[in-house]
């Protein structure tokens, strides 16, 4: 009887359309997996890799076009969305993985950005839980989420933190167009959460951050479903227990797309404020639950923050770029932008029509309101991080044009257009066959352009960095150990701490950056070995165990190269030199040489 009631819950489970498609999606992703294997290796020179590309495209093509038969008497050959968002996601995912199947590195290897998120995989797959990927002792800063789940893939897979990159591209890319999709469907119907799923999929790809690209993606249908509470469910306790948790996932994955939130429920509360104040109970619950169970991220970002100080440099990174208006720059020629203007336009001709452009509507008027305060801050020297909202703004104005795409159909349909213009044709043919083609035109686009990138041929050449600083720093007892280093790109593989991170944007808020500049300066400046011993020894910052610096050409001063801010106009860089006298009493230093390189090691 307990086997029987064991079956029936596994066979209930698999019936459910996630389950399905996450399944057999993998079976077809399983079957390419293995079919590259067969390939020889130079199918991925750049010739063979483009014409490859453009095969796979062709054949999953035709292979849609089969399926979506309309009129076929068969069940197999009919429109099913389910079918068609499992053949979207082995056909994304089977081309990009073949793209990158001999590459060690994620796009764009090991450079930019990819130095302080491989390091923050690699430390936090050491420690075990979310903490920051330069300074010892201090919380995550960067939303962790998907940075520690990476964590913790690498360690469960025995596989290095620095390659997990690339591995954490390919699952994203595996179940993105699927979550999202069942996403949708909590609002709309198969069809418009399907058009919405695969034009966001193949217009809004990241690979470089999948942490903005979930971001961005998911943020929309969740306080779609749950703060507007769009399709006038009751909510329960467990209503508001889910909710908080799926918007938890959201805001620790990249958490800066929510102060949108505050901004459109103003614009609520100026437009009606008695429909604003009967939802406001429900807001509670739900902003509440959310901030729940997010806490186990930004409760020790805030005790770090409350305790040791703050200081903003993330967001004082600006170049003139910038400044620019959210529409403005996604508009232009081709199929991208056509969906931008008939996104904008469907917004306005049905913002006092329909509840749900009416949402879209205040989502973009409360970005704009956001940019514009922005731009007044820089145009008064004050930075603030606006210019990361962008992507939200070209988002709606996606799904805006794909639930016209959807309703313009209806429409023909419902008034019998061809009838009365004895037009013979079947739209459902143009519309299914529409939509396939610019899917298969955009990805195939899509990784060609990413072919002959630079991103990707970093991807297979990978490190920036001189193996050479990482056989020297292996020599010493260097694991959890603090560094006053400017090749901090080190820590990407091995577990080390900085003093300094010497790249302002990338710091840690309560790491004090212009304070340490400064401590170092007068570090810098001491008289004697005792005295400098001393500082290092006691201050609020803690010991420096190793200093592994550059020499002057003269050979008598260690030099560290560190970055002024200067906002609006971009930083200034400083030289900090500290004479090796400092270094010469042998009770308190240890002076290390290997392979011609000098390191003092601080003894205590």
């Amino acid at each position: 009887m307990e086997k029987k009631k064991y079956k029936s819950s596994l066979l209930s489970i698999f019936e459910k359309d996630i389950v399905q498609e996450l399944f057999y999606s993998a079976l077809g992703c399983g079957f390419f997996v293995l079919l590259y294997l067969f390939f020889p290796k130079h199918y991925w020179n750049k010739f063979y890799r483009s014409t490859i590309i453009l095969i796979l495209s062709l054949a999953f093509f035709l292979v849609f076009i089969f399926v979506s038969q309309i009129g076929s008497n068969k069940s197999s050959f009919k429109i099913s969305y389910k079918k068609n968002i499992i053949l979207f996601t082995v056909f994304n995912f089977s081309i990009f993985l073949f793209l990158f199947y001999h590459t060690n590195w994620g796009y764009n290897g090991l450079a930019g950005d990819n130095i302080y998120r491989t390091a923050y995989v690699t430390h936090m797959a050491h420690s075990g839980y979310p903490q920051d990927f330069a300074y010892k002792g201090y919380s995550a800063f960067y939303s962790p989420l998907y940075w520690y789940s990476l964590a913790l893939l690498s360690i469960l897979l025995n596989i290095a933190p620095y390659k997990m990159l690339r591995i954490g591209m390919l699952i994203t890319i595996f179940f993105s167009p699927i979550i999202l999709y069942e996403s949708w469907k909590k609002i709309y119907d198969e069809k418009i959460s399907f058009v919405i799923s695969i034009m966001s999929s193949i217009y809004f790809i990241n690979i470089y951050s999948p942490d903005h690209m979930l971001g961005s993606l998911f943020i929309i249908p969740y306080f779609i479903y749950y703060f507007e509470n769009y399709t006038n469910k009751t909510f329960t306790k467990k209503d508001y227990i889910i909710g908080g948790f799926l918007g938890a996932l959201i805001l620790c994955t990249y958490f800066l797309y929510f102060v949108i939130i505050p901004i459109y429920y103003l614009i609520s509360f100026i437009q009606n404020k008695n429909k604003f104040r009967k939802n406001l109970r429900h807001l509670f619950y739900i902003s509440v639950a959310l901030l729940l169970f997010s806490s186990w991220f930004w409760v020790p970002l805030a005790k770090d923050i409350l305790l040791i100080g703050f200081e903003s440099h993330q967001n004082n990174y600006f170049d003139l770029s910038m400044f620019q208006y959210p529409l403005l720059n996604y508009f232009g020629f081709g199929i991208y932008a056509l969906y931008n203007t008939i996104g904008i336009v469907y917004i306005i001709r049905k913002y006092n029509l329909t509840q749900d452009m009416r949402i879209l509507g205040n989502l973009l008027i409360a970005i704009h309101f956001y940019f514009l305060l922005g731009f007044i801050c820089v145009m008064n020297n004050i930075s603030l991080m606006y210019i990361r909202i962008m992507p939200i703004s070209a988002y709606i104005l996606m799904i805006s044009s794909s639930i016209f795409y959807v309703r313009f159909f209806i429409f023909i349909k419902e008034n019998d257009f061809l009838k009365k213009n004895k037009i013979k044709a079947d739209f459902r043919y143009i519309e299914i066959f529409l939509l396939i083609s610019i899917t298969i035109v955009q990805t195939t686009g899509n990784l060609l352009y990413i072919a002959n990138s630079d991103g990707y041929k970093a991807a297979k050449s990978g490190n920036s960095m001189s193996e050479e600083v990482r056989d020297i720093i292996e020599e010493l007892d260097y694991e959890d150990k603090v560094f006053l280093i400017e090749k901090w790109e080190v820590a990407m593989f091995m577990q080390i701490y900085l003093f300094l991170l010497p790249n302002p944007y990338y710091n840690h808020p309560s790491a004090l950056y212009n304070e340490r500049v400064k401590f170092l300066i007068e570090l810098s400046e001491c008289e004697s070995s005792k005295e400098f011993y001393d500082k290092i020894m006691d201050n609020k910052f803690g010991p420096i165990d190793y200093f592994y610096l550059d020499l002057e050409d003269n050979s008598t001063k260690l030099v560290l190269q560190v970055a002024i801010e200067k906002f609006p106009d971009g930083r200034d860089y400083y030289d900090i030199e500290f004479n090796i006298e400092l270094f010469e009493n042998e009770n308190l230093f240890e002076r290390i040489e290997i392979d011609g390189e000098l390191i003092y090691k601080t003894k205590y």
